[in-house]
């Protein structure tokens, strides 16, 4: 079945699509008699706004565009759900996209996301992304706010949310040098991102404060799953 549009309901009336738009808009020059008819008739003919093209006139969509390298990850999965959480207590819609760790696949959802006009953009990158020239285009021409989050792209010039991994990583390994540990090994993340980088920096910032030599070969990168 084709999708209501106000042209039909105003068919339907033998009202103009303006009157049928005021009327679901609420608009005080339209009667309450008019509006109550046409909010039964868009009820039971299961007519849904098109709040893109709506919005668009007002050059705002409320919406936000989410890229996230993994929604399998414990992680990720709670950030969205407190997004999403958050936009719809201030009226907004999340458009979630996923880019799988490839930065290719995260540039096209980038470009997938400005392409409808999302009011902004949080950007958690993939581990191989890099600050490239293609990629420092489009965020350069951003005419949208941007906020990276736990994990950034260094030397952009952009708003971050991040946890401080340098000093979680710096206090789990002293509490284990306190307890009597000092072989200790860090399997972290890819220190080409920035948690994987602090937290190995914390890691061995410990062991530094503590007179215990850093074994190169017991720091390993594994990921993040």
């Amino acid at each position: 079945m084709a999708q209501v549009t106000l042209k039909d309901i105003a068919e339907i009336l033998n009202v103009s699509k303006v009157t049928v738009s005021k009327a679901l808009r609420d608009k005080p020059d339209i009667s309450p008699q008019m509006k109550k008819r046409v909010r039964e008739l868009a009820e039971k003919l299961g007519y849904s706004p098109n709040y893109i093209a709506r919005n668009l006139a007002v050059t705002r969509t409320h919406t936000i565009g989410v890229v996230v390298p993994d929604i399998s990850n414990l992680f990720f999965a709670c950030a969205i759900d407190g997004i999403f959480d958050t936009a719809s207590d201030t009226g907004y819609h999340i458009i979630l996209t996923v880019s799988r760790e490839d930065p290719v696949i995260e540039k096209e959802n980038i470009k997938t996301l400005l392409s409808m006009r999302v009011d902004g953009l949080l950007i958690s990158v993939t581990y191989k992304t890099k600050a490239d020239s293609e990629f420092m285009r489009i965020i350069s021409n951003l005419k949208v706010p941007l906020v990276f989050f736990d994990r950034v792209i260094q030397g952009i010039s952009a708003s971050a949310v991040v946890n401080n991994d340098f000093d979680a990583s710096f206090k789990a390994v002293e509490y284990l040098i306190q307890n009597g540990y000092r072989k200790i090994a860090h399997i972290g993340g890819y220190s080409s991102v920035n948690i994987g980088k602090d937290r190995c920096a914390g890691y061995k910032a410990a062991l530094k404060k503590h007179d215990i030599s850093v074994n190169n070969e017991w720091i390993i990168e594994g990921g993040f799953r």
